[in-house]
């Protein structure tokens, strides 16, 4: 009898470990877990100085509004991770703030639904709802201080070297980003328009004469962003020829089909430092969880549940 009984615990044990087993000879390596239920408080965002919402409904909003809906679950996950480091970033030691102080676009529900169902992405609200759920409370950390991941939509085929004080931000190969629609950016300026914009940002008084000899670029960094370039007599910052010229990034280039008329090429889609989102959707479609694809992009960096107190 003793036997019968021994021999039918064994059975049933065996019987309810088989899905723990499944579960660990087939989980993904690098994987994130399931770390709570969507509904659960985890911090409020105050919108417009009155309505509070959860955190987590927050977080659904402002990653709709950087991705399309038919970005992959790993690359939505990955989004929704930098989105809450910096929300605990900003937050310090307080309980809630105002969505203003974060400064991102937030879509409420019947936006991101309107959005999703335009882009003919209905099954969005699932994928990121998902998204929200298993990254509950995740955050990257490097050297156990929040690490303020940057991204951008596109690189010009490599990310950027930021500075030695954020020693996550490294270059790395993007190469993929090359298929992306909306890569090669061309802009055409007549001499009189780019003359008009350049003279009145820098208080300068160029003329078309001087025009082509006047905009050179002078340093680029090793991913081909541009740093450095001389516009007249003043060196100014690539961003700022950028921010002038509305260009989609600082890894431009100049060619002059007329004498008149300038065509400023124009690689990638943002400043190009950290993670590149259509990069991420790469990787994510290629079998990359949220965890590879932020340790691809950010180095040295640790992917974890986030404690004030520690």
């Amino acid at each position: 009898m003793k036997q019968k009984m021994t021999g039918r615990l064994v059975i049933f044990l065996f019987i309810v470990m088989i899905p723990l087993i499944i579960t660990l000879l087939f989980r993904k390596e690098g994987s994130l877990p399931v770390s709570g239920d969507y509904g659960e408080t985890s911090g409020n965002v105050s919108i417009d100085g009155e309505q509070n919402i959860d955190l987590q409904e927050y977080l659904i909003g402002i990653t709709a509004a950087q991705l399309p809906g038919n970005y992959a679950p790993e690359a939505v996950k990955a989004q929704m991770i930098l989105n809450r480091t910096y929300y605990y970033h900003v937050l310090g030691e307080r309980t809630n703030l105002s969505a203003d102080e974060l400064g991102l676009k937030y879509l409420t529900k019947e936006e991101r639904t309107a959005r999703w169902r335009n882009e003919g992405c209905p099954e969005a609200a699932d994928i990121f709802h998902r998204a929200a759920v298993e990254s509950k409370g995740l955050v990257m950390t490097c050297q156990r201080a929040l690490a303020v991941g940057m991204y951008h939509p596109v690189s010009a085929g490599k990310t950027r070297m930021f500075g030695e004080e954020y020693p996550y931000l490294r270059q790395v190969d993007s190469e993929w980003d090359r298929n992306a629609e909306g890569y090669i950016t061309v802009i055409d300026y007549n001499s009189a328009v780019l003359l008009q914009k350049i003279n009145a940002k820098w208080g300068l008084e160029l003329s078309e004469r001087s025009l082509k000899t006047g905009l050179q670029i002078l340093k680029r960094d090793e991913a081909g962003y541009v740093e450095e370039i001389l516009v007249g007599t003043v060196i100014a910052k690539g961003e700022e020829l950028a921010e002038c010229l509305s260009l989609p990034s600082t890894a431009f280039s100049f060619q002059w089909p007329e004498e008149n008329r300038l065509s400023i090429v124009c690689l990638g889609q943002g400043h190009g430092y950290g993670m590149s989102q259509y990069g991420a959707n790469y990787l994510a479609r290629e079998g990359k969880t949220a965890l590879q694809i932020l340790q691809y992009y950010f180095q040295n960096v640790t992917i974890e549940i986030w404690k004030r107190d520690e």
